[in-house]
């Protein structure tokens, strides 16, 4: 099986080199992965450690790993992710996108590999991440759970960097991004798949970690502006009903994690020496913001 993973790149190279460890330690027998950074013509060193990475050994000790990279002006970080999918060859089976402050936990693609493997009618898979702080500290844990397009509307149930598709739903069914959004375009993407009725399955398997430092654009004032536009052009009066969709979606994760074994340990990239161990003391599933 082969996955071709995006990361959309501007100005962030420090979190950038741990996202890129954290994909080409993914390789393994059975499994191919291929990274492409779609940096924005980045001015802080990113564009020199890409060129100086892409040349050096490194696929070294990682056989099935690969890289490439492209450094050009875009239109925003959705536009920069359907402008990587768009380079993704024919004969790559799953497609996904993980932002530089965002990394794989180790086995996670395999996992995913084989959930498709198990439910082959499956176009969309969405898994479990971990939710730390910005230096690494686990906050909680996020189930995926089954989206609805009248929730997803409302508000997304599932985190974009444990989400994965088949190639063909770029390709063939129009799942790229609405550039027209350029921070709440996940929402519109989510909606966008349920729309087009794809065959969405959730897996339990722990594939992901999003870093919450607190500058997320989401919580800006960017962010927060153009959720209020958003709202106000696509939900009109239902918009009311957004809080109940937050509400809905936290007590169906929590009805997951009371059958599902609860994470106790991850491996993430806090510095460029490797991934290091951390335990989960009192593993959640509530997001404290």
């Amino acid at each position: 099986m082969k996955f071709w993973i995006v990361t959309p790149s501007y100005n962030q190279v420090d979190w950038l080199k741990r996202a890129v460890a954290s994909v080409a330690d993914q390789a393994m027998e059975g499994l191919e992965v291929h990274h492409h950074v779609q940096d924005g013509a980045s001015t802080d060193g990113t564009v020199e450690w890409l060129k100086e990475y892409a040349a050096g050994n490194f696929s070294a000790g990682c056989p099935g790993y690969s890289f490439s990279y492209e450094s050009a002006p875009d239109q925003g970080m959705y536009n920069a992710i359907n402008m990587g999918w768009d380079k993704t060859p024919v004969e790559y089976d799953f497609i996904a996108y993980i932002n530089c402050d965002e990394q794989y936990l180790p086995g996670g693609l395999m996992s995913i590999a084989r959930a498709f493997q198990k439910r082959k009618d499956a176009d969309i898979i969405l898994a479990t991440n971990i939710v730390v702080d910005g230096d690494g500290n686990y906050l909680c844990h996020r189930r995926a759970v089954k989206p609805y397009l009248w929730s997803a509307r409302l508000w997304t149930a599932s985190s974009a960097c444990s989400t994965f598709m088949r190639r063909t739903v770029y390709f063939e069914n129009g799942g790229g991004f609405d550039t027209r959004w350029s921070i709440v375009g996940d929402m519109v993407w989510y909606v966008n798949l349920l729309e087009k009725k794809l065959n969405i399955r959730v897996s339990s398997a722990l594939t992901s970690v999003f870093f919450d430092d607190g500058n997320n654009l989401a919580t800006t004032s960017r962010g927060v502006e153009e959720l209020k536009v958003y709202r106000k052009q696509c939900l009109g009066w239902t918009a009311r009903f957004s809080g109940f969709a937050r509400q809905f979606n936290t007590f169906r994760r929590i009805l997951a994690d009371i059958r599902i074994e609860k994470p106790r340990k991850y491996a993430i990239y806090r510095s460029d020496s490797g991934r290091e161990v951390l335990t989960i003391d009192k593993p959640t599933n509530l997001w404290k913001r």
